[in-house]
C-alpha cells in the first residue's frame, strides 16, 4: 500500500487526520515500520489502532482540561497509564468521570486508585 492508498482509505474510513501520525516518531510508528518492510497493513489492525487513538486523544484532552495537573505516563497497544492531580474531586467522582468516558469512547476496561502515604 502506498502513502497515497493509506491516505485515500484513511479518509474513506473517517480517520483522514490520524495519517500523519503514520511516519517514523508517529503514534503509527509501528504501522509505518511494517507498511515499510512489507507493503501491507490489514484494514481490521489499521482500524483498531486508528480508533484506539483517537478515543485515548480525545479522553487525554478532557482530562487535561479538567484536572490542574495531568501526566500520561505511559502508552502502548490500547493501553494508557495516566497520572492526574485529585483536586477538589472525590475517588467516586473520577470513576462517574471514567464511567463517562467508557460509554462515550468505547473503553473496554480501566481502572483507578489513589495513592497512599505508604
Amino acid at each position: 500500500m502506498t502513502k497515497v492508498g493509506l491516505e485515500a482509505l484513511m479518509k474513506k474510513l473517517g480517520y483522514d487526520e490520524m495519517v500523519r501520525e503514520i511516519c517514523e516518531g508517529g503514534l503509527g510508528d509501528d504501522l509505518n515500520r511494517v507498511l515499510c518492510k512489507s507493503g501491507k497493513l490489514y484494514v481490521d489492525e489499521l482500524i483498531r489502532w486508528a480508533h484506539i487513538e483517537r478515543n485515548g486523544g480525545h479522553i487525554i484532552s478532557q482530562l487535561e482540561r479538567t484536572f490542574t495537573e495531568f501526566q500520561l505516563v505511559e502508552h502502548y497497544s490500547n493501553s494508557f497509564t495516566l497520572k492526574v492531580s485529585r483536586d477538589q474531586y472525590s475517588i467516586g467522582s473520577v470513576f462517574g468521570m471514567l464511567e463517562e468516558f467508557k460509554r462515550k469512547f468505547s473503553v473496554q476496561e480501566y481502572s483507578a486508585q489513589q495513592t497512599s502515604l505508604e
